[in-house]
């Protein structure tokens, strides 16, 4: 009788019944002695032997004696003291844990790893800037099109813009190309760019060895200079400091090298390792083709927005005062500046703003998941806390004992985030497309090591907080009763389960979201790309101008080369081309039927122009509709082309092409007939409509020049080892200065093109099967934690004749309202989620009622299948047993 009476005394005094009044040493001892027996007594009823139970308890309040000590000597303990001791003592208490501390550190550490990983991308990716100076002064220029497309400036537009507008600080020009370096007798391509000196200005970089060409160089006859990147200065010339001064052979023609860029240093892309000045002739500045892109550094105090008008305006000048050339429209519809840094990154935005929304949507599940353990956990430790408010624990103490312990927890699963961080940003390194922009700037660094430790005393926190705040009305009722046996508050059991509901709504958005890309990728993979991949080998070379200066020239060796690989054993047919479909280089010409005038003021239509050998086509598998193919005798006959079915629906809608005559990009004299109807090829890749194409024989173009880059497609059914190399020799044996580079399978091309989708796909496909695991170990947690408090009911009812299999339907019911409340929540999140993935999806509905099925049938499953395990643990209760506990 005499402990009830004290435990009411303590209650009463706690609850401010009783008149507050300082306790001697002998009273602090004597409420000491008693928790320390109500413990030692619950841990004996459990079977503990009596030793072993007084000892445990001691233990579990250690840090409530030295409290005891403190007060008994009217002193406080020191801060640093108190903290130390509740870290040991948190340390403890986790460590007599382990089921539940290994479940919350790995859960959340799987969520902060993650969202490490994808921050980190960011970070490097979207956040930080550029690394040159000032880089928000840096902007692109580009030609708008009524269209909406944007295009590059012509050579005249490069050499009167420095001049016409002053904010201009610098300007640059640059085209992306091959080369072929012979260096060592060894042939190499490598990608270069050929750029003016006003790029290296507008940047503000200048070369870590040696220097950069000026401004002199660029003019014609003194750009015999090249500067190397440093990977290629490494790579090939052995990072030799006497290089600089050297003389090197780049397509067929002697530069000196006169500057080393630095490591840091990757524009316009990390391909590009070396730069030779753009030498443009102003004598000839009537070329209109826009291959060259821009950078412009603007002045100081300058506004790139107010500067419309004014470019504006220039356009309108430049446009009158450069003559038209084989009817190319001059701009006049003003120019566009944007930020270097949006143009850079502006393909990946959205993949990235989508994994940066999963992730976090990932993170939020592991915390709502954390937070139902540590209650669960606060709920068994009720008599522990209750214990030392009785002995005059604060609020703000008790508040910073159970945070202390939350962000032991945290820290640990921070600790452990940061590996799971580096190896999730090496897996995405891995699934990244080749051309994915400032990956070699992705590295977790001192940013993730932030983010880790705010996310650690931000949930440490959230975590403490919520713990001390939920067990704040249940303590005394602990002391009380002298056990923790019973069941929780209706708040509490509430508050636990809206958490799961949370991670259930969750994970099912993250689901829907993966399914759709998923199915957007099975489209995308069962689209005909037009051509049969199936054998198809490609690969690269580039004719020089110096080795080859005519179009004859070329046009025989091309001629050769073919004859020399359809002879290869094992080459079915083999041809060649400028520019593969889906390998991102491409070229666009105006087209106009006979008869209809030429509108200067307006763009004609525009259509795909490739030139190819005869074999290509049947090399890559192209169908012929109808006509016939081209043949060797085209080069020197009347102009005659193939068309795209796509091109001749446009120019001659229900009525037949062949023979039909359109003119291509020049006089009205050089009109061009159509001989033959092929297949559409997607040459943008998936995803994207096949474009109107236009073919025509290997020969000179309207205006005058020659393709002189090449891939060479060659159709090899059987792909034996010695294929390849038979096509190497027969280039070598030929000229054996020319490289053939990016060799590749034409299935190879195909599926790098489906990159990006299947990036997303697999990334939000990870988060969404990471995410159903959390959610169905939340569904689990919540539901063991229930039957274990809930035991001496589940005792009762089957003492009154209650069936097993109808406690494990009440527990499986419990499930499904848990489970159906997910699902209602988590369909509104998927209509939002999916309204975010529209841009990336294809051929598949934002709404897709599979996707969204699938995902709801997939977490009913895992849910149904984690709640049966409490399920059949209820049903199995010993009644007997279970009354005699209490």
């Amino acid at each position: 009788m005499k402990p009830a009476m004290d435990a009411l005394r303590i209650l009463l005094a706690r609850l401010r019944l009783l008149p507050r009044r300082r306790r001697a040493a002998a009273e602090v001892d004597e409420e000491f002695a008693l928790h320390l027996d109500l413990e030692a007594a619950r841990l004996a009823s459990e079977g503990v032997p009596p030793a072993e139970a007084r000892r445990r308890a001691r233990l579990a309040f250690g840090g409530v004696e030295r409290h005891r000590e403190a007060m008994r000597a009217g002193q406080r303990v020191p801060l640093v003291e108190t903290v130390v001791r509740d870290v040991r003592h948190a340390l403890r208490s986790l460590r007599r844990a382990p089921a539940f501390t290994g479940a919350a550190v790995f859960t959340l550490a799987l969520g902060m790893g993650a969202a490490g990983a994808v921050f980190t991308v960011v970070d490097a990716v979207l956040l930080r800037p550029l690394p040159y100076p000032e880089p928000e002064r840096i902007h692109t220029l580009w030609e708008p099109y009524a269209d909406g497309r944007t295009f590059g400036i012509t050579e005249p537009e490069a050499l009167e813009l420095p001049g016409r507008v002053p904010a201009f600080e610098h300007m640059g020009v640059w085209a992306r190309g091959p080369f072929n370096l012979l260096e060592g007798g060894q042939p190499e391509q490598v990608t270069g760019a050929v750029a003016s000196a006003g790029l290296f200005s507008a940047l503000g970089v200048g070369a870590a060895h040696g220097r950069v060409y000026g401004a002199a160089e660029d003019a014609p006859g003194n750009d015999a200079v090249v500067v190397l990147s440093h990977g290629l200065w490494q790579r090939r010339f052995g990072g030799d400091p006497a290089v600089l001064g050297r003389a090197v052979r780049l397509d067929g023609r002697i530069r000196t090298v006169i500057g080393v860029m630095p490591a840091a240093f990757r524009f316009p892309d990390p391909a590009v390792q070396l730069w030779v000045p753009r030498a443009i002739d102003p004598a000839a500045p009537e070329l209109s083709s826009r291959y060259l892109r821009a950078v412009v550094r603007l002045r100081r105090g300058t506004d790139a927005a107010a500067l419309a008008p004014e470019l504006s305006r220039v356009a309108t000048a430049l446009a009158a005062d450069i003559p038209i050339r084989y009817g190319s429209r001059n701009n006049a519809d003003g120019f566009n500046l944007v930020p270097l840094q949006e143009t850079v990154v502006s393909d990946v935005r959205s993949i990235l703003v989508l994994l940066l929304a999963g992730v976090l949507l990932v993170l939020l599940l592991a915390c709502a998941n954390v937070a139902n353990l540590l209650l669960a956990r606060h709920e068994a430790r009720r008599h522990e806390l209750a214990v030392r408010a009785a002995l005059g624990g604060a609020r703000l103490r008790l508040l910073a004992f159970t945070m202390t312990e939350s962000l032991v927890l945290s820290a640990t699963a921070g600790a452990l985030a940061v590996l799971l961080a580096w190896a999730g940003v090496r897996a995405f390194a891995a699934l990244a497309p080749a051309e994915f922009p400032r990956m070699a700037e992705v590295a977790v660094g001192g940013a993730t090591l932030a983010a880790t430790a705010a996310a650690v005393v931000l949930t440490g926190a959230g975590f403490g907080l919520i713990t001390a705040l939920a067990g704040r009305g249940h303590v005394p009722t602990a002391l009380l009763r002298g056990s923790r046996g019973g069941t929780a508050g209706t708040a509490a059991r509430r508050f636990r389960s809206a958490l799961v509901v949370a991670q259930l709504a969750l994970a099912l958005a993250l689901m829907g979201g993966a399914g759709l890309l998923l199915r957007t990728l099975h489209a995308l993979s069962a689209e005909a790309p037009g051509v049969d991949t199936a054998g198809v080998l490609t690969g690269r070379f580039f004719v020089p101008r110096a080795d080859y200066p005519t179009a004859s020239a070329v046009q025989a060796f091309a001629a050769r080369l073919v004859e020399a690989v359809e002879e290869v054993p094992g080459v079915a047919a083999a041809g060649l081309v400028d520019a593969l479909p889906m390998s991102g280089g491409y070229s666009v010409a105006g087209w106009r039927l006979p008869g209809q005038a030429r509108q200067e003021d307006e763009t004609p239509p525009q259509a795909h122009h490739l030139t190819v050998t005869p074999g290509y086509l049947d090399a890559l598998g192209v169908p012929l509709l109808r006509g016939r193919t081209l043949i060797a005798g085209d080069t020197a006959g009347p102009r005659v082309i193939l068309v795209s079915e796509a091109l001749a629906r446009e120019a001659w809608p229900g009525e037949p092409a062949l023979g039909r005559r359109l003119h291509l990009g020049g006089p009205d004299t050089l009109l061009h007939t159509v001989v033959g109807v092929v297949g559409d090829v997607l040459h943008h890749g998936p995803g994207q409509p096949a474009p109107p194409t236009l073919y025509f024989p290997h020969r000179a173009y309207p205006w005058g020049e020659v393709a002189r880059g090449f891939t060479l497609v060659v159709r090899a059914p059987d792909q034996g080892p010695g294929v390849l190399g038979h096509v190497r020799a027969a280039l070598q044996r030929l000229d054996p200065t020319l490289p053939l580079a990016e060799v590749r399978g034409m299935d190879e091309i195909v599926a790098a093109a489906r990159a990006r989708p299947r990036l997303a796909t697999v990334l939000l496909g990870a988060f969404a099967g990471v995410g159903l695991l959390i959610a169905g170990a939340g569904v689990y947690g919540v539901l063991a934690y229930t039957v274990s408090r809930r035991r001496r009911e589940w005792g009762i009812r089957m003492a009154l004749g209650a069936a097993p299999a109808a406690v494990r339907r009440q527990v499986l019911r419990d499930t499904a309202w848990l489970v159906l409340a997910g699902s209602a929540a988590g369909a509104l999140l998927f209509t939002a989620m999916a309204a975010a993935l529209r841009g990336l999806l294809w051929g598949v509905s934002p709404t897709d009622p599979p996707a969204l099925a699938g995902a709801a049938a997939l977490l009913v499953a895992v849910a149904l299948a984690a709640g049966y395990g409490p399920a059949r643990r209820a049903s199995r209760v010993d009644a007997a047993v279970t009354l005699r506990e209490e």
